[in-house]
């Protein structure tokens, strides 16, 4: 039940703006009314919420960009 992912931009590196993705489907990266935010709920952070998920919930994929520092 509500399931939420949380990733750590990786050190070493910067989040990409633009390259959230939710099934191919792009996310903003501010905190609104879609499922993703970078940093709007932990700094260094994507988060997406996927809500609530089953056994038979389809496999859910979340990409995002970065850069070398």
């Amino acid at each position: 039940r509500d399931v939420v992912v949380t990733d750590p931009i990786p050190p070493g590196t910067t989040y990409r703006p633009g390259t959230l993705l939710l099934n191919d489907t792009l996310l903003s990266d501010t905190l609104d009314a879609d499922r993703g935010d970078v940093g709007g709920q932990a700094a260094g952070t994507i988060t997406v919420a996927l809500g609530d998920m089953t056994a038979d919930t389809p496999v859910q994929r979340i990409s995002f960009q970065v850069d070398l520092e």
